[in-house]
C-alpha cells in the first residue's frame, strides 16, 4: 500500500474502499461505456470496476487534496486510464 492512503480507504467505507485499493495497486483502463478493467503494475488483470465506481473515486480523492494519475491510452486519446498510484500526468504523456 501506498503510504498515506489507509485513511483515505478507512474514511470512504467498505465498498468504495475496495475501489481505491484497486486502483492504488493498478491502473483502470476503459475497457467500454459502463466498465474499467484493472491491471497491476506488473500486468495482471485484478478486477474490473464500474464506470461510476471509478468517477466517484476520482472526486473522492481529489476532494481530499489528492491528484488522480492520468495516461493516455495507446487506443484511444479520448479514453484514459487511472490510477493512483501515482499523481498527475504519467511521465509518457508529458
Amino acid at each position: 500500500m501506498i503510504v498515506g492512503f489507509d485513511h483515505h480507504i478507512a474514511a470512504a467505507g467498505e465498498h468504495l474502499g475496495n475501489v481505491l485499493r484497486l486502483m492504488v495497486e493498478g491502473v483502470a483502463f476503459p475497457r467500454d461505456g459502463t466498465q474499467y478493467e484493472v491491471f497491476s503494475h506488473e500486468g495482471d488483470d485484478i478486477g474490473v470496476l464500474a464506470t461510476a465506481d471509478v468517477s466517484y473515486a476520482i472526486s473522492f480523492m481529489k476532494s481530499r487534496g489528492r491528484q488522480v494519475g492520468k495516461m493516455k491510452t495507446c487506443a484511444s486519446h479520448y479514453n484514459p486510464a487511472f490510477s493512483f498510484a501515482w499523481e498527475g500526468w504519467h511521465w509518457l504523456d508529458r
